[in-house]
């Protein structure tokens, strides 16, 4: 069971909200509820709706919802009773409320309240056969998907809600717009965020990179998604850290050089203040240039001293600098660093020499930066192709063109802990990428891809049947990193409802599929409840110019709150439950032997099972697969029995 977490309430009403009410206007709820549930944002939206009676009103309201948000559940409190509306196929919520509008006037009218997709974006429809007037307590269940950055995911709700949203909730930031959402509608929104402990919490390194793949099968298609999502700091600074600077005194060094070198230096110190450090100068030989390990924390004057006064000197020989470190580090417990910088004019006879023998003496675990100084002002920047980058690379250290401002100033934080996730690439078999996230959600691996820490993005692909895991594989610093996953099918029905909101280049039939799938108010679907007398509304239709009977088929299921379909096997082919229970003995092998199976189900719940093949092992293979089964019908009746033969 997940845990929900970040709940927030807020009961507020203010007047100025009450006269958004009715058809004029999208209708703001009066209290809102919010809660994280995985990478979903849930939300308890509460609306007041006036409506007037005996009356049909096709257009009573329309009820705003979160940005991408899905309707999954609604009750509709009147006259002190409680009715939960049942998700239907929307052309039947249609023919129902249509037959009860056709049906005589009678001693006392039924009630119908329909919810259905809404005309604007992100809202639905309310329309309502009241027998009198009333004020309707609407209660939407909503899901939404959310936008991690920093640790926070995010959600944005209509600006009108800003009053009766949980303050505790709401997250100024004046880049998520770009990041999360629609640049061009800057300020039309409030976002909520909901602290995510979800790579937070986890130890620092690998498991900050938060990956994560779903699964939906559709009966043409199957839909495969991978969030990333980096923890807001992947990485700390070892508290045992000790670092030997090995720093370029060659007479070809020049100025600017020369102080960029001592910047990334004091930047490093200043940065990491509980190591160790030790400096090591290199020009024809190389000799320390601190009497022993020093604190950082009060190494930065002798440090600054010494760099300033460090003399140009002939011969350019970095290996007797690494060798000369290497012997300090072998001094020392801990978690061993070198940063090696050079200007890159080295003698010839070093491009002979392999990383592998650079790192002769190093003690076992030893991480090496490599900085290779240009005559430039600016930032440090990853570098791979710089002198000596392999010695990173073999290393897992990292190599950088090293570089400070024109006032001499740089942050060499990431030589200090690892900040991105670099050089990714995803491997897919089987699936073809396809665009459905907005730009700025949207991964991009046309090319190696580099993730900030805190930042996410989503990937979308589909496939056949049997398409294989997704593989990313990536850096951090030089430490490789392979992530292999297997998209999780039992995030399909989440993964519906983010998909059907999004714009896709995605077939008209596949998308149908998706919105299927959804099991929320869309194109498909709509929520309906009747309740109340047996009368109808003709005597009004005339007024109304009529709706027009329609057909449903509908009885009686028993229940004064539902509407029946009789039979399951009457249900239309997208509730196709052949459909269903072969998807769940796949696994079983079945070939082309004939097998029967006799369910009896309590609404969509499974609650006997009873299998006729000639084969035992089959036999008892579907048995199990049919119980671990999860059904869907949209409507059942509370108590049937059905056979399904499957040849």
């Amino acid at each position: 069971m997940r845990r929900l977490v970040a709940v927030a309430l807020v009961l507020v009403t203010t007047p100025a909200l009450a006269d958004q009410d009715g058809p004029a206007g999208p209708t703001a709820p009066k209290t809102v509820r919010a809660a994280l549930d995985g990478a979903t944002a849930v939300f308890s939206l509460h609306y007041l709706v006036d409506a007037a009676g005996p009356n049909l009103d096709r257009d009573l309201a329309s009820l705003q919802l979160p940005r991408d948000g899905s309707v999954t559940g609604a009750v509709v409190t009147v006259d002190g009773a409680v009715h939960r509306l049942a998700l239907d196929p929307a052309q039947h919520a249609t023919d129902v409320f249509e037959q009860i509008a056709n049906l005589a006037a009678g001693a006392s009218r039924r009630w119908v309240v329909h919810v259905a997709n809404g005309r604007m974006p992100d809202a639905v429809d309310v329309e309502v056969a009241a027998p009198h007037s009333a004020r309707l307590m609407i209660d939407l269940e909503v899901s939404a998907p959310t936008c991690f950055v920093d640790d926070v995911r995010y959600v944005a709700v209509p600006h009108a809600w800003e009053p009766v949203t949980p303050r505790a909730l709401r997250r100024a930031r004046r880049d998520l717009d770009t990041r999360c959402g629609d640049p061009d509608a800057e300020g039309e929104h409030v976002w909520l965020g909901f602290t995510s402990r979800e790579v937070a919490g986890k130890p620092f390194g690998d498991q900050r990179l938060g990956m994560v793949a779903g699964r939906l099968d559709l009966p043409s298609d199957q839909i495969a998604h991978v969030e990333v999502a980096l923890a807001k700091q992947i990485s700390e600074v070892p508290p045992d850290l000790a670092t030997v600077f090995v720093v370029d005194g060659s007479a070809s060094m020049t100025g600017i050089q020369s102080d960029a070198q001592r910047a990334i230096i004091l930047s490093y110190v200043k940065l990491a203040p509980r190591g160790r450090v030790q400096i090591v100068e290199f020009d024809r030989k190389a000799h320390a240039l601190l009497p022993s390990w020093m604190p950082a924390s009060t190494a930065m004057p002798r440090i600054t001293r010494e760099l300033s006064a460090l003399p140009a000197n002939n011969g350019s020989n970095v290996d007797a600098g690494i060798a000369e470190a290497a012997k300090w580090l072998a001094r020392i417990d801990g978690t061993r660093r070198m940063v090696v910088f050079t200007d890159e004019l080295v003698p010839e006879r070093l491009d002979a020499i392999d990383a592998a023998t650079l790192r002769t003496g190093l003690p076992d675990g030893t991480l090496v930066h490599v900085v290779a100084l240009d005559n430039n002002f600016g930032t440090i920047e990853r570098a791979d192709d710089v002198k000596l980058a392999s010695l990173a690379v073999t290393t897992e250290g990292l190599s950088v063109q090293g570089r400070a401002d024109d006032n001499g100033v740089t942050d060499a934080l990431v030589l200090v802990r690892p900040l991105a996730f670099e050089h990714v690439t995803i491997s897919t078999p089987g699936w073809t990428t396809f665009s459905a996230s907005t730009a700025a959600r949207t991964c991009h691996f046309d090319q190696p891809a580099i993730f900030a820490e805190g930042v996410s993005c989503e990937w979308w692909g589909h496939g056949e049947t049997n398409a294989g895991p997704i593989k990313l594989e990536g850096v951090v610093w030089n430490h490789k990193v392979v992530r292999v996953l297997r998209p999780d099918p039992s995030a399909g029905r989440t993964l519906a409802r983010e998909l059907g909101k999004l714009g896709t280049d995605l077939e008209d039939a596949v998308r149908a599929e998706i919105d299927q799938a959804a099991f929320a108010v869309n194109s498909v679907w709509s929520m309906i409840g009747t309740w109340g007398g047996a009368g109808g509304y003709a005597d009004l239709n005339l007024a109304l110019g009529g709706f027009g009977m329609s057909g449903c088929g509908c009885g009686d299921s028993g229940s004064p709150d539902s509407i029946g379909f009789g039979r399951i096997g009457h249900l239309s082919s997208k509730l196709d439950l052949k459909t269903q229970l072969e998807r769940g003995i796949e696994k079983c092998k079945r070939d082309t032997a004939h097998v029967e199976i006799d369910l009896e189900l309590t609404k969509d719940e499974i609650v006997d099972v009873a299998v006729t093949t000639a084969d035992r092992a089959l036999h008892d293979c579907v048995v199990e697969a049919v119980w671990d089964t999860t059904i869907v019908i949209g409507n059942p009746n509370a108590h049937s029995h059905v056979v399904v033969a499957l040849d």
